[in-house]
């Protein structure tokens, strides 16, 4: 089975992930970054083997939008509009890269990476 190289960008941007995880470890907000750190992993199994196994897909959609929505969770009583205004920007951009990835070129999927990280970094700043 084809796999691929750690310089590829798809792989190496689920470190980004990683660093995510580690911030909310830093304030003590551990179920935000045990999934996370399940995002980082399960991502990274994923894109390694050229997205063909479909446990780990399955494990990596179960993970990306279950953070999503823990960590919302998780910010929503220490955000005003202005930053709840931001993050849904950043989540819609995110989005957008994730469809164009699905629809017109799986490379601009590391743009998804990318937002994902500056969207979880903005909720890890927000967060006390």
């Amino acid at each position: 089975m084809k796999e691929r190289r750690i310089s590829d960008p798809i792989l190496y941007t689920n470190a980004l992930f990683f660093i995510n995880a580690i911030a909310y470890f830093t304030k003590h907000y551990y179920v935000c970054g045990s999934m996370m750190f399940g995002c980082a992993l399960f991502s990274t199994l994923h894109h390694w083997k050229y997205e063909t196994d479909t446990i780990f897909h399955r494990l990596d959609v179960f993970f990306a939008y279950s953070t999503l929505l823990i960590t919302l969770y998780s910010v929503f009583p220490y955000s005003n509009i202005g930053d709840f205004c931001v993050l849904m920007l950043v989540l819609s951009i995110a989005l957008m890269f994730r469809h164009m990835a699905n629809k017109i070129d799986y490379s601009i999927h590391v743009y998804w990476h990318i937002t994902v990280f500056i969207g979880q970094i903005l909720i890890w700043s927000i967060l006390p």
